[in-house]
């Protein structure tokens, strides 16, 4: 890492600060030192990703906070605050939904963010922007869920979703700060052939706090659901898209539960038709954040210069994403056709066909 890092590697090395030796923190510590370094488009950057509440959480605790103007610190420190007392809201709600169900003997799923509030990966996920609950409900319970929820004061919102084929339609409450989903599948269709409804309760770990009981995902099931979600649900590797605030929650799993995870069950069972996608996921997460052990990804020159162009694509910068882009096309090529003695029997053919 040095002055000329990309905006999203920068971020992430922030993100990532508490991972970092001593060299890798005092090059970031020269980076943000610069006298022309740009905290707007920094800031502008990271917020787009909903990333501003982990990053005042991060800078703090390497002591790089001061390394900001006082104006970037201070608006920092209140999105952080104001997302802190408002997932506070949320997680009250959520306790409030599963209490809910629980008295109609109904024990939900927590998907995604709605897992990160009661059983967060990190302390930094205590800080993670959400924006509904979204539970998986056992399709017989369904009905039973919405009279329970219904006479709770819960009512369809009149935000119509295109996620018809795996959730049903958003419900809100006034007063309330978060929409609840209701999930009838844990994915919508075009994800699902990874996760269904039948293995997704088969891997559900059974949860009881605070006299509430739920469930979470197993830790592969977990990684698993945010991956697919994030690249195949929301279309993000067609579309060369990257959430990093996904990416994080993703990196943080995988560093926790690294000698836990049992990655051959996930990749010989799960990533048979996604084999790539996942390389290039994990090769990003390693790129952004910090090089991790596990799960392991092919070190080819044909995968750097992927990782290179996906990285540059993220950065706006489409003329470097499409020189590496051909550069990779020609690291594909057989090696006897990329050797100068090709070029010279080529030159020959060429001169004879004259």
């Amino acid at each position: 890492m040095n002055s000329s890092s990309s905006t999203i590697e920068l971020i992430g090395h922030c993100l990532a600060a508490q991972e970092l030796a001593d060299t890798e923190l005092g090059e970031l510590t020269r980076t943000l030192s610069f006298t022309n370094f740009d905290w707007q488009r920094f800031c502008h950057t990271a917020s787009s990703y909903w990333l501003l509440p982990y990053l005042h959480y991060s800078l703090e605790s390497r002591q790089l906070l001061e390394l900001a103007p006082e104006q970037v610190t201070n608006e920092l420190r209140a999105v952080r605050h104001l997302t802190n007392i408002r997932n506070q809201r949320i997680k009250r709600q959520l306790q409030e939904i599963i209490g809910v169900l629980n008295q109609n003997y109904i024990q939900p799923l927590l998907l995604k963010g709605s897992s990160y509030l009661l059983e967060p990966i990190d302390q930094i996920q205590q800080l993670r922007l959400t924006s509904d609950i979204d539970l998986l409900i056992d399709e017989s319970s369904i009905n039973d869920t919405i009279t329970a929820l219904t006479t709770a004061g819960y009512q369809y919102s009149n935000i119509l979703t295109d996620g018809t084929d795996y959730h049903l339609d958003p419900m809100i409450k006034e007063g309330m700060p978060a929409r609840l989903e209701l999930h009838k599948q844990p994915l919508s269709t075009n994800a699902a052939s990874a996760i269904n409804s039948i293995n997704a309760w088969e891997n559900a770990v059974p949860v009881e706090q605070d006299n509430l009981h739920y469930f979470i995902f197993t830790p592969e099931f977990r990684l698993l659901h945010q991956f697919l979600h994030a690249q195949l649900q929301s279309n993000d590797h067609i579309n060369q898209r990257l959430d990093l605030r996904q990416l994080l929650d993703f990196h943080l799993m995988r560093k926790k539960y690294s000698q836990t995870i049992n990655w051959s069950f996930i990749e010989n069972n799960f990533l048979n038709q996604h084999r790539q996608i996942w390389i290039d996921y994990v090769s990003m997460a390693n790129t952004i954040f910090t090089q991790l052990d596990k799960p392991t990804v092919p070190d080819s020159i044909e995968q750097r210069l992927r990782t290179k162009k996906m990285l540059a694509r993220l950065n706006n910068n489409n003329r470097k994403a499409d020189l590496y882009h051909w550069f990779g096309r020609l690291a594909r090529l057989p090696k006897r056709l990329t050797t100068p003695n090709w070029y010279k029997s080529k030159i020959k053919f060429l001169l004879n066909k004259r």
